[in-house]
């Protein structure tokens, strides 16, 4: 039932969800990260992807704006590279979930399949996690695994059943094993 559940943050019938994050770029990322890497199907409302914001009514109904110089492209290319994983990934298609995480304002969790695994950090709070290894001895991820980070390009290896990634600040991070 989990992977044929329909997830989404925004709708005809709410604001939009920029609107409701109060602008916060960081807030959003981690939710649209949290969308297109958790178990079920993701749904996106027209013009999330580009960064439309309003209240309800028509706020949230408008027209699609296809002027592109007022699009969000940054963000539209955050959508894309999400897209494109999701796709693409048996471990977010098909793959298990399991969290190794939950402190106060972060959230660790794996997406594994047998051929890959997938990392998501979430940080929602005001400020930066600790550069504090995270133990992921107990997700399987095996001692010299390479993980590279998605929208970085950062790379971490598991050593000693950790991984060290350093401080996160708010927002989200997608780490993909290589090999």
């Amino acid at each position: 039932i989990a992977r044929q559940q329909y997830n989404l943050l925004g709708s005809h019938d709410t604001p939009r969800f920029l609107t409701q994050v109060r602008g916060n770029a960081a807030h959003n990322h981690l939710a649209v990260v949290l969308l297109f890497t958790y178990p079920g199907v993701p749904s996106v409302y027209y013009g999330d992807e580009i960064g439309l914001q309003g209240e309800g009514g028509n706020g949230a109904r408008g027209c699609m704006p296809w002027d592109r110089t007022i699009w969000d492209e940054d963000l539209r290319g955050r959508y894309q590279a999400l897209i494109k994983l999701r796709r693409s990934n048996p471990a977010l298609v098909e793959g298990g979930f399991q969290m190794l995480l939950a402190e106060a304002d972060t959230l660790v969790f794996l997406r594994d399949a047998e051929a890959e695994q997938i990392l998501v950090v979430a940080q929602r709070g005001p400020g930066t996690r600790s550069s504090e290894p995270i133990d992921v001895a107990h997700g399987g991820l095996p001692d010299g695994l390479v993980l590279c980070e998605l929208f970085s390009g950062r790379r971490a290896t598991v050593s000693g059943g950790r991984l060290e990634i350093g401080a996160v600040p708010p927002g989200a991070q997608v780490w993909v094993s290589i090999g």
